[in-house]
């Protein structure tokens, strides 16, 4: 649980610490090393740390598939995917959220954002590898699930989304967009972002 709050604070590297620390302990309850390790691989990937992470997070997920734990298996591979991403291997990445996706389409609920963030994940890959309209549709569906988000966080979206406009060519949708975003993030009163 230690381990887990200095993740969901912003603390990662004091999170992986205690993951590591966690994880010699955790040799023979499946479970838990699986839980573990999901947890060290979304520190390592909040840290830029890629490589590092494709480890934890492919072990976290056959350890999650051997005991039928499916959504739990489904957030280690979100992390694989991320693994990927950061170690510039969008193929496998895009590949990955779209099964993912797949899945959450046919029923699988991991998280109630859980779709969202899959859509804004594959219109990343799609942007990274240039394929601004493609990335733009996935940006257009994900604005659909917005819901009930802080206005911080629509804000920050709707500036994403402004970036992909103007990557596909469309600054008058990327000018609507952005005055949108900035608007939001006046309102909400985060004058740095």
């Amino acid at each position: 649980l230690e381990a887990d709050l200095l993740l969901a604070s912003g603390q990662y590297q004091e999170a992986l610490d205690k993951y590591d620390a966690l994880l010699e302990s955790a040799r023979e309850d499946r479970r838990l090393r699986a839980e573990l390790l999901r947890g060290r691989a979304e520190a390592l990937c909040r840290l830029d740390r890629g490589a590092e992470a494709i480890r934890p997070a492919a072990e976290a997920a056959e350890l999650f598939d051997a005991i039928g734990a499916q959504a739990d298996a489904a957030w280690a591979r979100y992390w694989l995917a991320g693994a990927h991403y950061l170690t510039d291997n969008t193929a496998e990445a895009q590949g990955i959220y779209q099964q993912l996706l797949a899945q959450e389409r046919a029923g699988l609920q991991v998280a109630p954002d859980f779709r969202f963030r899959l859509l804004t994940q594959l219109a990343n890959t799609e942007a990274w590898d240039g394929s601004a309209e493609r990335a733009l549709t996935y940006m257009e569906e994900a604005r659909s699930l917005l819901g009930d988000i802080s206005l911080r966080q629509r804000a920050a979206f709707l500036s994403g989304l402004s970036l992909q406009y103007r990557r596909a060519g469309d600054l008058e949708g990327s000018i609507r967009v952005g005055h949108e975003s900035l608007a939001l993030y006046r309102v909400a009163e985060a004058e740095r972002d």
